[in-house]
């Protein structure tokens, strides 16, 4: 399944170029829409296809059959088999039935990876295990996911205030415990 775009909507063709939804969604990725990540960007991953209609996003199957109702203010994909989505300004997780696993009480949330994910309140990140338990604390200004039992954490001064539009911090990499692996610096 592939996604195509004509006339500014989105469908979904098969490997052999048959139309398997007409373009009629506001958006709709698959994932090799993307070469390392679609920040922002819905895509087509565990079997569900993220789309837009009317401002509000929804899952549909690989038959173009709608699974969860578009309802969200945001989300990218099932990772683990959980997505994120936001309602009012708010983050939390559905499971593939469209059910909060975990309420919409932070700022912002990323995809799971190696059974954590990365999740802001008030401008500073902690990783959550799938239960929405806090497993490390942080604070972090910049936490980034896990690949290999490590991951990237930006924290402490500042180095370059502003720099391509936002702040650069020390950064260093912690392990799925917390510890730090290699110290903050430049």
């Amino acid at each position: 399944m592939f996604s195509m775009k004509l006339k500014d909507k989105y469908g979904v063709i098969d490997k052999t170029g048959k139309v398997i939804l007409e373009p009629q969604y506001g958006m709709i990725l698959d994932k090799d829409d993307c070469i390392d990540s679609c920040i922002g960007l819905p895509i087509f991953h565990e079997g569900l296809i993220p789309l837009e209609i009317g401002g509000h996003y929804g899952f549909i199957d690989e038959k173009g059959l709608l699974k969860i109702e578009p309802r969200f203010d945001d989300t990218e994909g099932f990772f683990e088999s959980l997505a994120y989505a936001s309602i009012n300004k708010k983050y939390g997780y559905i499971n593939k039935e469209g059910e909060w696993v975990i309420k919409p009480i932070y700022d912002y949330a990323e995809n799971f990876s190696e059974g954590l994910a990365v999740v802001y309140q008030n401008k500073e990140g902690k990783y959550i295990d799938k239960k929405g338990d806090v497993v490390i604390e942080g604070p972090f200004k910049v936490a980034h996911s896990f690949r290999n039992g490590l991951a990237k954490v930006e924290m402490g001064e500042i180095l370059n205030p502003g720099a391509m539009g936002g702040n650069i911090f020390k950064f260093g990499y912690i392990d799925k415990k917390g510890n730090l692996i290699w110290k903050p610096t430049r």
